[in-house]
C-alpha cells in the first residue's frame, strides 16, 4: 500500500476515526458572564446614584405632591403614603439587584479560578504534550562490560537480529525456533514489528491508555512501524507474554469493539497475532476513539521476561500498517487536534552505574517541540517521495574528517531501533578509512563492524547542509575480546532491491541520541536541532515510566470548520512550562478583591429609613 499524501486528505475521508477535541469554550462563557456582570454593575451603580438623589430630594418632612406615582391609582393614598411606598419598593429592588449581581459575580470568579487551574494544568489547552520516556534496561550494568564480554554478546545479538530481520536482511535465527521461510521485503512491509531489546538505549517507551475506563500500559514509541498492538489477558507465558507485562482485558472496557478479523504481524524470528478491534486509545492526554488496534493472544520472541512492556505504538505512516487503519498520531493530525503537526524526541543516553530496571529516557512531545531541549533553529529535510517510512536523503558522511562517497541513500529515522544499519558495500567504503576496522563474520557479533579500542571513531553525517557529529559513546559499544577490539554500533543489512520502497539505511538511537528530532506531518519532513546544554544524555533525569498518577484524559471532538490549521513552517518555540501558579493566584486574588470591594461598597450605602 502506497503512502498517502497527508496534505491531500480531506476531512471527509471515510476511514478516519472519530476524534473528540478538547473543549475550551470556558473562555467564551466566562467572557459572556463578565459582560453580563458589567452591564449589571453599571445598571446597579446608576440605580444607586439615582436613588441617592431621590433620597436627598425626599429628605424633607413633606414631599411635594405627585412627586411619585402611586402603585395603584385607585388606592386612596396620600402623598406621604406614596413616598413611603416608593422608598420601600426602591429598597427592595436595590436588594434584589445586589443579590443578583452577587451571584453572577460569584459564578464569574468561580469560573475564572477553574479556568485558571485547568489552563495551568494544561488540560484545556492545545499546548504540546511533553511525555517523559524511559529506557528499558533490565541489566544496565552489562552495557559497561562490568560483567564481561558475554553481556555485550547478548545485547549485540538481539540488537542485530532485530535490525536485520526488520528491514530485509537475513536474520540469525535459532533453527529450533525458526518460523519457517523468512518473509520477503514486501511481506515485512505488512508486519513492521520488531524484537524488543532488553538492554540499554534499545527501547524507549511511554504510558498509553487503552479502553474505557482506561487501562494503562507501557508501550514502545516506534517511528519505524505503523501498527498499534497490545497483549491481552488471553496471552499467557506459554504464548510468549511474560508475567511482568501488563495485559489488556477487553471484558473490562465499555468501548471495546471486536472486528472479528484476524490480526497478524510477522518478521524475522518474531510475530504477534490475535484479533483486530476498535478501541479508545489515549497518549499524553489526547484520545482517539474507535482506533483500530491488534489485541494479541500470541506473541513470539518479542516481549521479554522482566520487562513491563505490553506492546508497540507505531508512529510511522499508514502506508506500512499491517491493518487497514490510520495510526493514532495521524488521526490527531488529520483532525487538527495538535498545535503543530509534529512529534518530537529528545532521547537520553544511559548513565554509567545504573542498575535499576529502567532509566530516564528523555522526552517525547506531541503537537510541538520542547524548547528547553534544543538550541538554535530546527532544520527540516523534506521526506523522500512515495515512501511510507520516515525517510530522508543522506547528503554526505565523514570519518575522521575525511569525506566518504556512498551517494545519497535514503535513511529511515527510527526510534524503535538501537543501531545504525546500512548495506554491506557502503559500510565497507566507510570503514576502509578506519585503520584496523574489521567486519565480524562469525559468532554473536556477525554483521557488526569492530575497531581497535584505541582507534577514535569520529563520524559525522550531513542532512540539509548541516553536519551532525556522532558521540563516541554511541558509536563504540565496548570491548569484545581481550585483544583490545571494540564493537561499533554499525551493522550490515542487505540492501533493498525493491526500487526504494524499503530504506537502504536505518538510523536508530545511536544517531538520535545526538540530535533533537522532529517528525513533521505537514509538509512531510524531519527536522534536527542541536541538543541544548541542559539536556545531556547521561545526566538527564526524567519521571519514572511507571506513572504515579493517572494520565489526564480529554477526548478530541471532530474538528470544526473554524479550527486552526496546523502550521507548516519553521520550528515551534512554544513554552514547555505552564503559566506560573503565582500568576494565577495573583490574577484570581485581584478579581476577587474587585468583586468584594464592589459588594462591600454596595452593602454600606446608607438609605433613609
Amino acid at each position: 500500500m502506497g503512502l498517502r499524501n497527508p496534505a491531500s486528505l480531506g476531512k471527509g475521508a471515510g476511514h478516519r476515526q472519530l476524534i473528540c477535541p478538547a473543549i475550551s469554550g470556558y473562555r467564551g462563557i466566562n467572557q459572556l458572564l463578565l459582560v453580563v456582570l458589567g452591564v449589571l454593575e453599571c445598571y446597579q451603580r446608576i440605580y444607586l446614584a439615582s436613588s441617592s438623589l431621590v433620597h436627598t430630594f425626599l429628605g424633607s418632612a413633606h414631599p411635594p405632591p405627585h412627586s411619585f406615582p402611586a402603585d395603584d391609582a385607585s388606592a386612596p393614598l396620600n402623598d406621604s403614603d406614596q413616598w413611603l411606598g416608593y422608598r420601600l419598593q426602591s429598597n427592595i429592588q436595590m436588594k434584589d439587584m445586589r443579590s443578583l449581581s452577587f451571584y453572577v459575580q460569584l459564578v464569574s470568579i468561580s469560573l475564572f479560578l477553574l479556568a485558571s487551574f485547568l489552563t495551568t494544568s494544561g488540560i484545556l489547552t492545545h499546548e504540546p504534550l511533553h511525555i517523559p520516556l524511559r529506557i528499558t534496561a533490565p541489566h544496565l550494568s552489562e552495557r559497561d562490560n562490568s560483567d564481561g564480554i558475554l553481556a555485550l554478546e547478548t545485547w549485540a545479538t538481539q540488537a542485530g537480529t532485530k535490525l536485520n530481520s526488520r528491514y530485509g536482511g537475513q536474520a540469525e535465527v535459532d533453527p529450533a525456533k525458526s518460523l519457517g521461510a523468512k518473509p520477503s521485503l514486501h511481506t515485512r512491509q505488512v508486519a513492521n514489528l520488531r524484537l524488543i531489546n532488553a538492554f540499554s538505549d534499545a527501547i524507549y517507551a511511554a504510558p498509553v491508555n487503552i479502553g474505557t475506563p482506561p487501562q494503562s500500559f507501557h508501550m514502545i514509541m516506534d517511528t519505524g512501524s505503523g501498527d498499534l498492538w497490545i497483549a491481552d489477558t488471553a496471552c499467557s507465558t506459554d504464548q510468549g507474554c511474560p508475567s511482568s507485562a501488563k495485559k489488556f482485558d477487553p471484558l473490562k472496557s465499555e468501548s471495546y469493539v471486536n472486528e472479528s478479523r484476524a490480526f497478524n504481524v510477522q518478521y524475522g524470528s518474531g510475530k504477534a497475532q490475535g484479533t483486530l478491534a476498535k478501541e479508545s486509545v489515549s497518549v499524553g492526554g489526547l484520545t482517539v476513539l474507535n482506533q483500530k488496534i491488534g489485541v494479541c493472544d500470541s506473541v513470539e520472541n518479542i516481549l521479554k521476561p522482566g520487562l513491563d512492556i505490553s506492546g508497540i505504538m507505531g508512529l510511522a505512516w499508514s502506508g506500512i500498517a499491517s491493518s487497514p487503519s490510520t495510526p493514532a498520531w495521524e488521526s490527531l493530525f488529520l483532525q487538527d487536534a495538535l498545535s503543530e503537526p509534529v512529534i518530537s524526541f529528545a532521547l537520553s543516553r544511559l548513565g554509567r552505574g545504573h542498575t535499576e530496571s529502567t532509566a530516564p529516557g528523555g522526552t517525547m512531545t506531541i503537537g510541538g517541540t520542547n524548547k528547553r531541549h534544543f538550541d538554535g533553529e530546527i532544520q527540516y529535510i523534506p521526506l523522500s517521495k512515495n515512501q511510507s517510512y520516515w525517510l530522508i536523503p543522506l547528503e554526505s558522511i565523514t570519518v575522521g574528517g575525511t569525506g566518504v562517497d556512498i551517494g545519497t541513500p535514503n535513511i529511515a529515522i527510527d526510534t524503535g531501533t538501537s543501531l545504525i544499519g546500512g548495506p554491506d558495500e557502503d559500510l565497507k567504503t566507510i570503514f576502509s578509512v578506519v585503520p584496523g576496522a574489521i567486519l565480524m563474520q562469525n559468532g554473536s557479533f556477525k554483521g557488526y563492524w569492530s575497531v581497535p579500542c584505541n582507534q577514535p571513531l569520529i563520524i559525522s553525517v550531513q542532512f540539509g547542509n548541516i553536519s551532525y557529529p556522532l558521540s563516541p559513546l554511541d558509536t563504540n559499544l565496548g570491548k569484545i575480546d581481550t585483544k583490545g577490539r571494540c564493537l561499533t554500533s554499525f551493522f550490515t543489512i542487505s540492501k533493498s532491491k525493491s526500487g526504494g520502497t524499503i530504506p537502504e539505511w536505518i538510523f536508530g538511537a545511536a544517531f538520535l541520541k545526538n540530535v533533537y528530532s522532529v517528525f513533521r506531518a505537514s509538509p512531510p519532513s524531519i527536522g534536527f536541532a542541536q541538543l541544548s546544554s541542559t539536556f545531556v544524555g547521561e545526566k538527564t533525569a526524567a519521571p519514572s515510566l511507571i506513572s504515579q498518577h493517572p494520565i489526564r484524559k480529554h477526548s478530541l471532538k471532530q474538528a470544526s470548520k473554524g479550527a486552526r490549521r496546523p502550521t507548516s513552517q519553521g520550528s515551534s518555540n512554544m513554552s514547555t512550562c505552564p503559566p506560573p501558579i503565582g500568576l494565577v493566584v495573583i490574577l484570581g486574588a485581584t478579581h476577587f478583591l474587585a468583586w468584594a470591594f464592589f459588594n462591600l461598597q454596595s452593602m454600606f450605602i446608607a438609605f433613609p429609613r
